[in-house]
């Protein structure tokens, strides 16, 4: 399988006795934050490419050759894959706090971000943080890299206030190595200076 729409496509094994569809088969389900995505189904005998969210393909033999797309009717999708789709873990949530030249400072556009975090911790069963921090390309890398760790500290920090555990966290520094977009030598970017706190 290849690109998907869902985190996983769901598969059905010899449940389908009787019915038109193939004994096994895959359906793609839609997950919009992966658009133009799909799943493969491939045999001894072919390949069969499903993009459309909704629509299936699956063949009775591994040496039978895929039919052709099919679609699903929705109540089927959740009769058959509810309770797995059910299971699955939410997509992690990525937030981008910006910080003053040089500076553990949030920008203030940032500070009103820090809400939004908790609400995504608490939507999850069993979440986890990872704070990563990042500067710009002004200075020298152990500069950097410290003063990212102590952006991300520093989030850590604000986000704990909040109500986050602390045992649930991941703090680490990239100083320099990635920035966001390039720069000119000696002339930093806002982009760059940055803490990442991403949800799973």
């Amino acid at each position: 399988m290849s690109r998907l729409r869902l985190a996983v496509a769901m598969t059905v094994l010899a449940l389908l006795a009787g019915c038109s569809r193939p004994a096994a088969y895959v359906v793609l389900l839609d997950q919009p934050d992966r658009p133009n995505s799909a799943v493969t189904w491939t045999t001894q005998a072919g390949t069969q490419v499903v993009s459309t969210p909704g629509s299936g393909t699956g063949a009775d033999r591994v040496d039978a050759k895929p039919v052709d797309v099919f679609a699903v009717a929705e109540k089927d999708i959740q009769d058959r894959f509810g309770q797995a789709i059910k299971a699955q873990p939410r997509t992690p949530k990525s937030f981008l706090l910006y910080f003053q030249f040089q500076s553990t400072d949030l920008t203030p556009e940032s500070k009103v971000l820090l809400p939004a975090v908790l609400d995504e911790v608490k939507a999850r069963p069993a979440p986890d943080l990872s704070i990563i921090g990042h500067t710009d390309g002004v200075g020298d890398a152990k500069y950097n890299y410290e003063l990212g760790l102590r952006r991300a500290n520093e989030v850590q920090s604000m986000v704990t206030a909040l109500g986050i555990e602390p045992k649930m966290i991941e703090v680490t520094s990239h100083g320099q190595r990635n920035p966001l977009v390039p720069e000119v030598k000696g002339k930093g970017e806002a982009q760059n200076r940055r803490v990442e706190v991403i949800v799973r």
